[in-house]
């Protein structure tokens, strides 16, 4: 399957299945977000958590929404 951004797709999923490998299942969400900001850190891929991305409606802010983790901002 071709993606728009295919090499950062596939890092982004090596990563989230690099963590659950290692830690598997049942930790809380936080632990998993830590994680994932750790792989990416050793990747040297930027990543950053909880923060707020603009969100536009024909080139004018609507409003500004969270996300729990942006790469590449």
């Amino acid at each position: 399957m071709d993606y728009l951004y295919k090499k950062e797709t596939e890092d982004i999923i090596g990563i989230m299945y690099d963590v659950f490998n290692e830690m598997g299942w049942g930790y809380r969400e936080k632990n998993y977000e830590k994680a994932i900001i750790e792989e990416a850190r050793i990747r040297s891929i930027v990543c950053t958590n909880q923060t707020y991305i603009r969100i536009n409606y024909k080139k004018k802010k609507i409003r500004y929404k969270r996300v729990d983790l942006l790469f590449w901002n």
